[in-house]
């Protein structure tokens, strides 16, 4: 997977699986983005890009696993 942002634009390369996609929200497999105003501005089985205010980015699914480990210890 290949991540490029630049300006209000955020291009994901070789993503896997699309999850969810909402005005603030675009969830893909091991990529959340969160935003305003996101917009998808191409979509094909290759490449995501998405425009808007990006205000975070997390990678990976590890961070809930691990939130639930500390809970359960």
């Amino acid at each position: 997977m290949k991540i490029e942002i630049n300006n209000n634009l955020i291009s994901v390369d070789n993503y896997k699986q699309i999850k969810q996609i909402e005005n603030d929200l675009i969830v893909l497999q091991n990529v959340k983005i969160i935003g305003k105003s996101l917009n998808i501005k191409h979509l094909d089985q290759h490449l995501i890009v998405v425009e808007g205010i990006i205000n975070n980015i997390t990678l990976g699914e590890w961070d809930n696993e691990l939130q639930n480990k500390n809970e359960e210890g």
